[in-house]
């Protein structure tokens, strides 16, 4: 059976070079080291499309101060392959709901969820139009994002709206994620950051920033390593502690 390939992310080293001036950074990757920071923890997002050559970032129209792309859709548009999915946070689930009816307006289908079992019934109450998402008391995780399929000209895009709130801005939501290579949100006109997060981009590094569910950090560690990211002895026993301390019920896959 032959293996499947994965894309390996990439960046033009002579853009990357222009990018590293803008963001106050060592213009050579050879000056680049574990402790480089970044002087600033926001650019603006065209800024960046522009100096890397990117091509448009998809869904980015639905990104604005009421709703924020982030997370592995920005690292994989940034690196040059396809994200497998579009996560947008939100500040409360009043917006949430309003986001549910851009999507369904725009051609999306709610086609299913994240959470436990418990979490079904509601689930399909909000796909029959049953229950509004704003009525929801998220806080056991029965249903922690909604799933949807945006038809294209090839395979359905993967929308998620994310409903346990992680915090009111980009720097909030992105301060609660695993691996520091995934701290990049936006509200369609400004680009956020980690300060080791462009560091870690440009060297291929996995550095671990936040893990809170073990399994889902080892699961995002292997799909990235196939990307071309390299994770050094340390972040692979920080990330196999976070296993350990998993609850049991969080079984091991890799997509």
């Amino acid at each position: 059976m032959k293996s499947k390939t994965y894309p390996i992310f990439h960046i033009d080293g002579r853009r990357a070079r222009t990018l590293r001036k803008e963001l106050g950074m060592p213009r050579e990757l050879k000056d680049l080291d574990e402790n480089t920071t970044t002087e600033k923890t926001q650019i603006k997002l065209a800024l960046v499309a522009e100096t890397l050559n990117l091509p448009h970032l998809k869904y980015d129209h639905l990104a604005g101060p009421d709703a924020f792309l982030c997370g592995g859709a920005l690292t994989a548009w940034i690196g040059g392959y396809p994200p497998s999915d579009y996560d947008f946070f939100v500040p409360t689930l009043e917006l949430a709901e309003r986001l549910h009816h851009r999507l369904l307006y725009q051609g999306a289908v709610l086609d299913g969820y994240q959470g436990t079992e418990d979490g079904k019934s509601i689930y399909e109450a909000i796909q029959k139009g049953e229950l509004h998402i704003d009525e929801l008391v998220v806080e056991d995780e029965e249903i922690r994002a909604l799933n949807y399929s945006m038809p294209t000209s090839e395979r359905p895009d993967l929308i998620q709206i994310v409903l346990l709130i992680q915090g009111e801005d980009p720097p909030a939501i992105i301060d609660t994620f695993d691996f520091t290579i995934s701290q990049l949100g936006t509200d369609g006109r400004q680009l956020y950051f980690g300060k080791y997060t462009w560091t870690d981009l440009f060297r291929k590094r996995l550095r671990v920033h936040n893990i809170h569910h073990g399994v889902s950090t080892m699961r995002r560690m292997v799909k990235y390593s196939r990307r071309g990211f390299y994770a050094c002895v340390g972040t692979m026993r920080e990330v196999a502690q976070g296993v350990v301390d998993s609850p049991a019920d969080q079984p091991i896959s890799v997509d």
